[in-house]
């Protein structure tokens, strides 16, 4: 799956109903600007995971995080480069 621009609340990828866990060989999330609430990573089990060059932020101060990368989130090689956590105002 690849996605370009938009305006997303949520997006999603979920395993099969198989019963079977899903699998993932590389996931890149770049240039996401993400503002009003928490951005999660979580339970991805993916061989590549890349998180660059993102701006997120919830427009509340930096007390709090927005962005996590949860602990349950397994993979082989991760690179994270240049992602920032700022105070995001809304869009004009």
């Amino acid at each position: 799956m690849t996605t370009s621009g938009g305006y997303y609340d949520q997006l999603r990828v979920e395993a099969a109903t198989s019963g079977v866990n899903g699998r993932v060989d590389e996931l890149t999330l770049t240039n996401i600007w993400s503002k009003g609430g928490p951005c999660v990573v979580d339970r991805v089990k993916a061989g590549t995971l890349e998180i660059t060059f993102n701006e997120i932020g919830a427009g509340d101060g930096l007390a709090a995080k927005d962005f996590v990368v949860e602990n349950n989130v397994k993979f082989k090689h991760f690179t994270n480069i240049e992602n920032v956590e700022v105070l995001i105002a809304e869009p004009s």
